[in-house]
């Protein structure tokens, strides 16, 4: 699974980036826990740069051959605390060793004092790390505390801007994928290049999810056309209106979309509207009825054009 390119520069984790670094700055060694699928040269070269940026000395990156070659407190002896009096800092990525993180979990959990350490951090997977008892010199850090949906959506922004569809279509998509992955950026780069038709399966996705997604774009597509078309045929709606429910609509913006089809039924300058209102109708009834619109439904042609979801 790949990664999004640019997501250093994504809300959240620049924000995480800042905030590591101040920790390593302030010679704190940070426990920081990434998604797998983030590059390690890509993480190292980031964490380097700001480092070196704050002139305090150089990052020190292990290489995976260091990590497995010693135990976690020769490797301390041997390598990391030589480093403190040359004002150097650490990174050791042990993502995917599970066995070797569990090593160092348990060090972790053995040693009280990390005043000793040069300021770095030590890199797992999400999955592994646990909560750490507050103990001096160290710092737990998590990238789910930092990264979410927004970054998911910023991402999908800057990709979808150039596309040829619509702004309904693009929402519809975003949201989609936004509702699909959690926010997870590698599972919403992957999904990325889907059609919208593709993304709508569901046999391959949570139909749930799906519908939470089309409740975000559809409701307000549906209320944007329906006070267009009522303020487009102002004059012609009949009000006080008696609709079949028994209640009374005073105002015309107050029409629903039910009590618009059976209006524009009787009305020969109305009736140009029929159609797409009964597409509005069968829309915002699926959906209110927990029930996902499918891809046909989406690109009938008895939405006249007016609302477009097609991405090709």
């Amino acid at each position: 699974m790949s990664f999004p390119t640019g997501w250093q520069q994504l809300p959240g984790p620049s924000h995480l980036l800042d905030v590591l670094v101040d920790d390593i700055v302030a010679g704190y060694t940070v426990i920081l826990a990434l998604p797998v699928e983030l590059p390690k040269g890509e993480f190292a070269v980031e964490v380097s740069e700001r480092v070196y940026a704050r002139k305090v000395g150089m990052l020190v990156v292990f290489r995976d051959q260091d990590v497995e070659r010693y135990a976690p407190h020769e490797l301390f002896l041997h390598r990391i605390q030589i480093l403190r009096e040359r004002a150097d800092s650490i990174l050791l990525d042990i993502r995917d060793d599970q066995a070797r993180a569990q090593q160092w979990l348990e060090y972790f959990g053995r040693t009280s004092d990390f005043s000793d350490w040069p300021g770095g951090c030590v890199v797992m997977r999400q999955d592994s790390i646990t909560q750490l008892a507050e103990r001096k010199g160290i710092r737990s850090r998590s990238w789910c505390d930092f990264v979410g949906v927004l970054d998911c959506r910023v991402m999908l922004h800057h990709r979808d801007r150039d596309l040829d569809v619509s702004d309904e279509c693009r929402l519809m998509r975003d949201a989609l994928i936004v509702e699909l992955t959690g926010g997870d950026l590698a599972k919403a780069q992957s999904l990325a290049d889907l059609s919208l038709k593709a993304l709508l399966d569901e046999a391959a996705f949570d139909r749930n999810r799906i519908w939470a997604a089309q409740v975000s774009v559809l409701f307000p597509v549906v209320d944007r056309e329906r006070r267009r078309i009522l303020s487009q045929y102002w004059d012609l709606w009949v009000i006080p209106y008696h609709s079949s429910g028994g209640r009374i609509v005073d105002h015309v913006m107050d029409l629903e979309v039910r009590d618009m089809v059976a209006q524009a039924e009787l009305d020969s300058v109305i009736r140009r509207e029929l159609r797409l209102l009964r597409w509005l109708r069968r829309v915002r009834n699926l959906i209110a009825h927990m029930k996902v619109v499918r891809w046909s439904t989406l690109v009938s042609g008895d939405s006249n054009g007016v609302v477009d979801f097609r991405d090709s």
